[in-house]
């Protein structure tokens, strides 16, 4: 049984390893559902680098977070959110809808918080 724990701990340590190039957040305001094919958020508004990311071998996240500031993204209705590996264009690692739609005024900072959730199915 050790042996077995230890293989889903190493299957789930490398495929969190995969998620170690994505350093920028990008933020946008389309509505079209995510499919694995995707390579843009629909219609991006803003990429910001990394304000922190976490990645928790123990509970199989990756953790990544920006925070728009003040003077950012107004008027933006901030629906959609994807991890990427440059500042423009690369490669996108994970896109969401986000389940409230965030109108973003200069009264507001916003963080948002994108957790990738790595897990192991037995067959």
């Amino acid at each position: 049984m050790v042996i077995q724990t230890q293989a889903l701990t190493t299957i789930k340590s490398t495929a969190l390893d995969t998620f170690d190039i994505y350093t920028y957040i990008g933020i946008g305001d389309g509505t079209t559902t995510p499919t694995v094919a995707d390579t843009t958020l629909t219609n991006e508004t803003l990429r910001k680098l990394l304000a922190s990311s976490l990645k928790d071998l123990s509970l199989g996240t990756y953790r990544f977070e920006i925070r728009v500031a003040l003077t950012e993204a107004n008027g933006t209705i901030i629906t959609e959110v994807a991890i990427f590996n440059q500042a423009t264009g690369g490669l996108m690692g994970a896109k969401d809808l986000l389940g409230v739609n965030v109108t973003k005024t200069a009264d507001k900072e916003v963080i948002i918080i994108l957790e990738v959730e790595v897990g192991v199915v037995n067959i």
